[in-house]
């Protein structure tokens, strides 16, 4: 009788014990987890920007790329490509910050005429990819 009232005394230090081993193991898991989601959502997205530059020179080789062009502000264009890159730039510890140049209210250009799907591809294209630091 004397054994069974000792092992159940030390249940609740049993349980503690592996109750911590658990979370450990379980936060461990969704931490690699969400690193592989991140890398997976990483890579998608730039599989997604080169096919949408090889579409576009398909396009371009056959005359079919169509410019739409529409009134945009500078400012929050600049905001917008900052907000698409600063995923890309915080997961290998790059602070990224972007503003206008002064000449754009010099050139009073605070409203331009562009194609914002084709100037966001290029700004995409032409900044350079981003490994992580163990890479």
């Amino acid at each position: 009788m004397s054994k069974i009232v000792k092992q159940r005394e030390s249940l609740p230090e049993f349980n503690r014990k592996h109750a911590n081993d658990e979370t450990r193991l379980l936060t461990e898991a969704i931490s690699s987890s969400l690193e592989a989601v991140e890398t997976i959502s990483s890579c998608t997205s730039h599989m997604r920007r080169i096919i949408d530059d090889i579409l576009t020179l398909s396009k371009l080789d056959a005359n079919l790329l169509k410019i739409s062009p529409s009134r945009v502000d500078t400012g929050a264009f600049i905001n917008t490509i900052q907000k698409m890159l600063e995923i890309d730039a915080e997961r290998v510890g790059v602070v990224l910050q972007a503003q206008a140049d002064v000449s754009v209210s010099n050139l009073n250009a605070e409203w331009v005429e562009i194609d914002p799907g084709r100037v966001t591809q290029v700004c995409l294209a032409s900044s350079p990819p981003m490994r992580t630091r163990s890479s």
